[in-house]
C-alpha cells in the first residue's frame, strides 16, 4: 500500500496501520516549503490587508500544516518506533530551519 499523507490534508484519513515513517519527513518538508511560499505570496500583495486577502489565507496555511503535524504528533505519541521517532525529530529540525533560518 502506498503511504499518502496528503490524503489527510484533503479530508481523508490515512490507514495508520500501513503508515511508513519514511514518508513523514519528506511530506513535512514539502508542506513547510509550500506553506512558506504561500506566506511569501500573501505578504507580497500590495493591497491593504483585509480579512479576505490576508487573515483568511494565513489561516488556511495554518490549517494545512496543523493537519499534517497533528497526525505526526499523534503517531509519535501512540506508536513511537525508532524510525518514527527519528523522522519526528528530524521534522522538528526542518521546522526550526524554515522558521529561524538556522539549519545545521
Amino acid at each position: 500500500m502506498q503511504n499518502d499523507l496528503g490524503k489527510l490534508v484533503y479530508g481523508l484519513f490515512p490507514d495508520f496501520s500501513q503508515f511508513d515513517a519514511g514518508c513523514l519527513l519528506p511530506y513535512v518538508q514539502q508542506t513547510l516549503t509550500q506553506n512558506a511560499q504561500r506566506v511569501a505570496d500573501v505578504l507580497a500583495k500590495e493591497a491593504a490587508p483585509t480579512w479576505d486577502n490576508f487573515v483568511a489565507p494565513l489561516s488556511d496555511i495554518d490549517v494545512t500544516f496543523s493537519k499534517v503535524w497533528s497526525m505526526a504528533s499523534h503517531l509519535h505519541s501512540v506508536r513511537c518506533t525508532d524510525g518514527l521517532r527519528q523522522a519526528y525529530e528530524a521534522s522538528l529540525t526542518v521546522g526550526q530551519c524554515l522558521l529561524f533560518s538556522a539549519c545545521p
